[in-house]
């Protein structure tokens, strides 16, 4: 490799990314309620979705026990279907094992995204971070395992409204416990 070639690599070189103060932008988000009161598109389906959540009590106190310095920072945009299927039920689940929670719009999640990103590199929603001491302890993003790993094995074989309706028909089906699931076991990761 030449001297010029090297210099080209290095100055082109994308540098690290400096941890990201999730605390501030912990703190810089809304609570559930004002957030759900000011959202702007899907409205029914998110007022649907809500009076719908009731978390299992065995599930509540699994967070409980694990949330004992846990923080849950939500990025969420109120016109994404999957936020809307999920958001609420992981909202209710918080609130009732007392664990804080606060929600971001997507234009503000550039340091979570620069740690968390989709199979295929890209900036999800929802991705629910949780929080320990203000640092990163494990991000889940965008649907339930099982859920993504159909949609992705399909996407490119069933239409796309076809695909929605099926998604969704799955979020109504599961009424949240496997998002509740997945984002209570990785709190139990420690």
């Amino acid at each position: 490799m030449t001297s010029l070639a090297l210099a080209l690599m290095l100055l082109f070189a994308p540098l690290p990314m400096p941890q990201a103060d999730l605390s501030a932008l912990f703190e810089s988000g809304k609570q559930w309620t004002p957030w759900l009161e000011a959202v702007d598109a899907q409205q029914a389906t998110w007022k649907q979705v809500t009076s719908q959540v009731n978390p299992p009590p065995a599930l509540v106190e699994r967070l409980r026990k694990a949330g004992t310095d846990l923080k849950i920072l939500v990025v969420a945009e109120p016109a994404c279907s999957d936020s809307v299927q999920s958001v609420p039920h992981i909202a209710k689940l918080a609130e009732l094992a007392g664990v804080p929670l606060r929600i971001i719009a997507k234009t503000a999640a550039g340091p979570v995204y620069a740690t968390h990103k989709g199979p295929e590199g890209q900036e999800l929603t929802p991705t629910i971070v949780l929080l320990r001491g203000g640092k990163d302890a494990g991000a889940w993003i965008e649907r339930p395992e099982a859920l993504a790993t159909w949609y992705r094995a399909n996407r490119s074989s069933i239409e796309r409204g076809e695909l929605l309706q099926r998604k969704t028909s799955w979020y109504q089906w599961d009424r949240g416990a496997s998002s509740m699931n997945e984002v209570v076991a990785l709190a139990e990761k420690r």
